[in-house]
């Protein structure tokens, strides 16, 4: 039961008297008593409306209940309600960090190619790199919101970015990376231009920028306060984005077509990266804290630009 189903009752019960509330101890309790165990990094984070969502690993030593614990998160408020009764624990490889959109279509990453493949069990297409794909390094891909058009970024000789039409296979665009001494690169759609992440293969972003889908750069990502961003941007309006810095301190408002930033959001400290997810469904902006600040919550409300931070309970085995 959530918290405010919880009060809701809780008041009932003081009115029809004494009796019936210790008829309903239970109930009353449910919402209130819902704490943060397991960890150390959210996993399957959404945001539905104004909730968030995600579920956290809980090891029990191969006891019977281990599998992921997942919860619910009123953002506005930051009242935390717990999502069932554990589910088993899915393979490492499939344990994803942001929820899949229902009915996007399931990438098949090959050595040198991609199939994509549309949900309800149409034809996958394949798509093949234009050039030699390190096979250590391997290859990335993304699809552009329709799902009409897919980028590719992998290491030959150096870095290179390739977007292609899905249907036809057809290269649309094709360029190297802007920084040769840097081995991995990683590019994603916003809207109709790329977001290019080049960075040490394991380490932190050394260079983020915004480009056309031919490599024509736009802007570096935050403007003069540069930020290296967490995978998932969020379109705010028209041509305007939202990326949430990976040190969790900032979310910023970029135009991606002209690179001016409209606004910068604190949202506190700079930690290590790795240890935050944002997710966000319409105007509604969650970034979920892990590791060292499991339990820290921002709900951004884009169309405001305000920020609310939350700090969640966690389970005494949490702590």
């Amino acid at each position: 039961m959530s918290i405010r189903s919880a009060s809701a009752l809780s008041l009932a019960v003081l009115l029809v008297g004494a009796a019936a509330a210790r008829a309903q101890p239970a109930a009353r309790q449910a919402g209130a008593s819902a704490c943060l165990d397991g960890g150390p990094q959210p996993l399957l984070v959404q945001v539905r409306g104004t909730t968030a969502e995600f579920c956290l690993e809980k090891d029990a030593g191969g006891q019977a209940g281990e599998g992921l614990r997942c919860y619910a998160v009123d953002l506005p408020t930051g009242r935390l309600s717990a999502r069932g009764a554990p589910v088993p624990l899915p393979p490492a490889d499939q344990r994803p960090v942001v929820r899949a959109a229902a009915g996007a279509p399931r990438l098949e990453v090959g050595e040198g190619s991609v199939e994509v493949c549309p949900p309800g069990g149409a034809a996958c297409k394949v798509v093949a790199a234009g050039k030699e794909v390190d096979p250590g390094l391997g290859l990335s891909a993304e699809l552009d919101e329709t799902g009409q058009r897919i980028v590719l970024s992998y290491l030959e000789s150096r870095t290179r970015v390739e977007v292609f039409e899905v249907a036809t296979a057809r290269l649309l665009g094709s360029f190297a990376g802007r920084a040769p001494e840097l081995s991995c690169i990683f590019a994603r759609f916003v809207g109709d231009r790329l977001l290019v992440s080049e960075r040490e293969c394991g380490g932190e972003a050394k260079q983020v920028w915004l480009t056309t889908l031919t490599g024509k750069r736009i802007a570096v990502l935050g403007g003069a306060k540069r930020i290296a961003a967490v995978a998932d941007p969020v379109r705010v309006s028209g041509d305007v984005w939202a990326f949430t810095s990976e040190r969790g301190d900032a979310v910023v408002l970029q135009d991606v077509v002209t690179g001016k930033v409209k606004k910068r959001l604190a949202l506190g400290s700079a930690r290590e990266p790795g240890s935050v997810v944002a997710a966000a469904d319409g105007a509604a902006l969650a970034v979920v804290y892990g590791e060292a600040r499991l339990g820290e919550l921002a709900f951004v409300d884009l169309a405001r630009a305000k920020v609310t931070r939350h700090q969640l309970p966690r389970c005494a085995s949490t702590r």
